[in-house]
């Protein structure tokens, strides 16, 4: 594939990561996920509702709330103060706008030019891939499922192109903003093998720093790449193998938190999708050598690295960030 090409598809994939978990992060948020339907609305640990005035209310994290019980469960019908409520339209808006634009993402048309996607599709559908548990209950299931396989490829597919997620210094986060909230991909990156860290030398930072001064005598634009080099701040380098072993890693992860894998194999993500995946980056990689690579993340509680600070939220997380 040409370099061209790759900077092409890892924009598309970058770009469908971000719309797919917004779509979660909103399904997630919505005050009543059944409301549309109009049958019981199952209780929700970080949410409750309460008579205030003889109108229903919602809360979001308050100061007290009761532990949930699965009986205590509300019908939200036509009639029900909840569903012109303005907190549950503003939540459906969001859920409907973050939807709309995941449909019109170019990405799967993109990925429908190589036979391979075909295969990588067929790969998890004789597995049985399922959606996961934790995405369940929206307003297509079936659809949800087709964009969540594509997320684990999308996922797999940024990883390749960019082991050390070397996003343009205009998109990376200031350091000072790296904190509990957003964390520094490529610190976790290093952590995890996928890439190393190569310095610049004082020469080099010398010479970086002179160029930099006749650039500017010149009245030139200087390159933030340059900057970052006179700063003494790392050049990125990976190994050949790397690439391999960041994709497999990124999609493990990933289908751990949006796809239900029960298939015997330490309910792993297919090896012959992974292959399937790699075929498209024209690398061909053995199902034996994937499958090494991932039994070092059977059970793993490392994070997915692609789009690492849109916060991809699950439901048990979101209950640990709301113990009532």
């Amino acid at each position: 594939m040409e370099e061209q090409n790759q900077q092409e598809l890892l924009t598309q994939a970058r770009a469908f990561s971000s719309d797919f978990d917004d779509v979660v992060n909103a399904l997630h948020g919505q005050l009543l996920q059944t409301i549309e339907q109009g049958i019981v609305q199952q209780p929700i640990s970080y949410l409750y509702w309460y008579k205030k005035g003889g109108e229903e209310n919602v809360d979001w994290r308050p100061d007290y709330a009761p532990d949930p019980d699965p009986k205590d469960q509300l019908y939200v019908g036509q009639w029900c103060y909840l569903k012109t409520h303005p907190d549950i339209a503003a939540s459906e808006a969001r859920y409907s706008r973050c939807c709309k634009a995941l449909r019109n993402n170019p990405f799967e048309k993109t990925l429908k030019k190589f036979p391979d996607y075909e295969q990588y599709k067929f790969a998890n559908i004789s597995q049985k891939v399922s959606l996961h548990d934790d995405l369940k209950g929206s307003h297509d299931d079936t659809g949800l499922l087709r964009m969540a396989c594509l997320r684990v490829l999308a996922g797999g597919i940024e990883l390749y192109l960019d082991p050390l997620y070397m996003e343009e210094p205009a998109n990376r986060y200031p350091l000072e903003m790296i904190n509990d909230n957003h964390k520094d991909p490529t610190e976790i990156a290093v952590k995890a093998g996928l890439g190393t860290l190569v310095y610049p030398s004082d020469k080099t930072i010398s010479a970086a720093k002179r160029l930099i001064g006749k650039i500017k005598e010149d009245g030139g634009a200087v390159d933030l790449r340059l900057e970052e080099t006179a700063k003494g701040e790392p050049f990125k380098a990976a190994k050949r193998t790397v690439p391999v072993k960041a994709m497999v890693r990124e999609m493990t992860l990933l289908s751990n938190r949006v796809l239900n894998t029960y298939n015997g194999i330490k309910n792993r993500f297919p090896p012959s999708a992974i292959q399937y995946a790699l075929n498209i980056m024209d690398d061909q990689t053995s199902k034996v050598q994937i499958s090494k690579y991932q039994a070092a993340y059977d059970e793993s509680e490392e994070v997915p690295l692609s789009n690492i600070n849109q916060d991809l939220v699950t439901r048990a997380e979101m209950d640990k960030q709301f113990p009532f």
